[in-house]
């Protein structure tokens, strides 16, 4: 269906829309408002629907680039052409495949793209729980300085050109997740993104290395094609 675009985020639906949205199983609703919070919403889940609400959403939003920042630092990244992968941690049909616990969306960055200095304040593959930031430099999507506490257990990065390579883009989604270490849980903390080098061929990459190493940023801000998505971690769509 098709409505006219609502004057202010939460504005309730026609009352047409809101009766066929109970009826449906799944609804996908790409609108220039929010109606997250709406009656219509509401009545709709309840009514068993499953629904995504994607206000301002463009078919390029997650395809072209993206802009990470975190404390002074900023690290650039081309998506250009690469699919961003839901890991919901529902898997009810044969070939379906993927974490558990479960909770983000990622993306392989066009591997020599990146460029720019990261702090990586949360977690990393290698080390666990960071007792202080990591820093590190990128340039042209390879790794070419990391400094910082334990930095020395995670020098196979440096071993081989395709080690050094960024491989990921990914955001926390699940509220419910906690920082413990163990990247399995901290790469899903709401608001958080992690950053990986190295193997990346599973989820349409070309990278192939000899590892895949993560490291979680606690309250960033990003930018998916100057679109401000992340807020010092606060999710803004």
């Amino acid at each position: 269906m098709v409505m006219k675009p609502r004057s202010v985020s939460g504005e309730e639906t026609p009352e047409v829309v809101a009766q066929a949205m109970k009826n449906f199983d799944v609804i996908i609703c790409p609108t220039s408002t929010s109606i997250t919070h709406t009656n219509a919403k509401i009545n709709a889940v309840k009514a068993g629907a499953r629904l995504g609400s994607m206000p301002g959403i463009t078919m390029e939003m997650f395809e072209k680039s993206a802009k990470l920042i975190k404390d002074g630092h900023i690290l650039e990244m081309s998506l250009e052409g690469r699919k961003g992968v839901p890991s919901t941690g529902i898997y009810r049909n044969p070939g379906e495949a993927g974490n558990l616990p479960s909770g983000e969306g990622y993306i392989a960055p066009i591997e020599d793209s990146a460029n720019g200095s990261m702090i990586i304040d949360g977690s990393m593959v290698g080390i666990g729980k960071l007792k202080s930031p990591l820093y590190i430099e990128v340039k042209d999507g390879q790794l070419v300085k990391l400094e910082g506490e334990d930095a020395d257990k995670i020098q196979i990065l440096f071993e081989n050109r395709n080690n050094a390579t960024i491989g990921e883009l990914g955001i926390g989604t699940n509220p419910t997740a906690r920082l413990t270490g163990v990247i399995l849980e901290d790469e899903k903390i709401y608001g958080t993104v992690h950053i990986a080098f190295s193997t990346n061929t599973s989820f349409g990459g070309v990278n192939k290395a000899n590892c895949h190493l993560d490291g979680v940023i606690i309250n960033p801000t990003l930018y998916l094609d100057d679109q401000l998505v992340l807020e010092d971690g606060k999710v803004l769509l």
